[in-house]
């Protein structure tokens, strides 16, 4: 028969401590990992990243307009058709860049084609610089292009640092209020799309033609 054997009281002092400092390096990571999601939360909510996830294509281009003014630029859209692959053109005195805005669901990726467009954009305009500036991220072929190209790609967090930084005049809530989203057509009946409240005050786009056509689309996906 086997017989309890009581430890040392200085190695049952040791055991103990340890489990306190485990214990307490447990409640510390967690603590921050709160911390840093909370500061995630706050960085999200003063660039007002979530409003722009809401705007459309040409609502995004209007705030960007808005916050390189902060940067001394004169902004010019482009012509909807016929822009060649350059959405905005920025200009200071000496100094033009051209720039491809690509407002995405958050959750999808840029593809090189962005990059191809401005670069070619960019030598029509004459421009000295060619940007690519997201509210999401690039893919892996996108991103050596850029490189190679000598294109600068803006991703979301960069983006986010930008607006924090730069503060511009309009906050993202106030643009999207004030601009009129492009008219989109339901792609199953053609009839136009319009921004709809769901009961979880959630927003989407349903087509104008309910309940006839049923048809809906996130309005984090529609480009």
């Amino acid at each position: 028969m086997f017989q309890d054997v009581a430890l040392p009281a200085s190695l049952q002092n040791f055991a103990y401590g340890m489990l306190a400092l485990v214990f307490l390096i447990l409640v510390l990571g967690v603590a921050f990992q709160m911390l840093q999601r909370y500061k995630r939360e706050s960085k999200l909510a003063k660039s007002g990243m979530k409003d722009i996830d809401k705007m459309d294509g040409f609502q995004f281009e209007e705030y960007l307009k808005v916050l390189f003014k902060k940067l001394g630029y004169r902004s010019t859209v482009t012509k909807k058709s016929g822009d060649f692959g350059v959405d905005l053109l920025l200009k200071s005195e000496n100094k033009t860049i051209a720039i491809q805005a690509k407002r995405y669901g958050f959750k999808n990726k840029v593809s090189l084609k962005a990059v191809q467009e401005v670069y070619a954009g960019g030598t029509y305009y004459l421009a000295d610089e060619r940007w690519v500036v997201t509210n999401a991220f690039f893919t892996k072929s996108a991103l050596e292009l850029a490189k190679a190209c000598n294109v600068r790609l803006v991703n979301r967090h960069e983006l986010q640092e930008l607006i924090l930084n730069l503060k511009p005049e309009k906050t993202a809530k106030q643009v999207r209020s004030e601009v009129t989203p492009e008219e989109k057509t339901c792609p199953e009946c053609k009839n136009k799309l319009k921004l709809r409240t769901g009961q979880n005050n959630s927003e989407f786009y349903g087509c104008s033609n309910y309940p006839i056509c049923t048809y809906t689309a996130s309005i984090y996906e529609v480009i």
